[in-house]
Formats: C-alpha cells, structure tokens, sequence
C-alpha cells in the first residue's frame, strides 16, 4: 500500500465547513480512474489520544466526497454534514488539537492511503 501523507498549516477554527482538495495517484504516481477505484473509505482519528473520532465511512461520491475526471478528489467536511464530528476539539483544555483524517482507496491495481494532517483550533478553551 502506498502513504500519501500531507500537513495543512493553518489551524481551522472548531464548527467550522472546509473541502479538501487532492489529486488521488497510484503507486506509480498516476491519477487513478475513477472507474477503476471500488471504494474510498475515510476514517478521522485524534492524533494525540489515538481516538477515532469516526469511524471507517465510504465517501466515493456519497458521504461529502466526490471523485472526478484524473483522480481529482473533492471533501467535504463540518457542520450539517456527514463528518460533522471532525471541526469538533475532543479535549476541552487544549487550544488546538491535531486530527488525522485516513483515505483508504482500493482500486483494480491495489489499495492506496492518503492521510491528511491539520489542527482544529478551539475558540474557547478551558482552564
């Protein structure tokens, strides 16, 4: 299995909506056909804790994701959506917490992960 992992910079601040854009490649580093992808399953984990913060959820064009044309793949995430939980900070003393989101993709050539790495910033915090 090939680990595409990738780091946003910028805290995004809890409740809040976001899409996550990519290109999804092979092991070769070639944009996969969405005809020949069978699933993209997404799972969102805090990284600190290890918690799953949702489980293992299909989101090839269901759920918030849609995959088109060249493996371009679009997410969407946060408030009134199905991956609502995500924009949510698990730990009520922390300013900002970083969360792991896992796209696991299987296709006719194999299975592909791409981890997606940022930080959700609490807007209140306690002491």
């Amino acid at each position: 299995m090939n680990v595409t992992s990738f780091s946003q910079a910028e805290a995004i601040p809890q409740d809040s909506t976001r899409i996550y854009s990519a290109v999804l490649r092979d092991q070769n580093g070639t944009p996969l056909d969405p005809s020949a992808v069978s699933s993209i399953l997404a799972t969102l984990t805090d990284v600190a804790t290890g918690t799953e913060i949702v489980p293992s959820t299909e989101v090839k064009n269901v759920n918030g994701g849609t995959l088109g044309a060249a493996g371009a793949f679009s997410f969407s995430w946060g408030p009134g959506l199905t991956f609502t939980t995500d924009m949510v900070s698990t730990d009520a003393t922390l300013q900002f917490e970083q969360h792991q989101m896992c796209f696991d993709v299987t296709h006719t050539g194999g299975k592909e992960r791409h981890e997606v790495y940022f930080y959700i910033e609490r807007m209140s915090c306690a002491a």
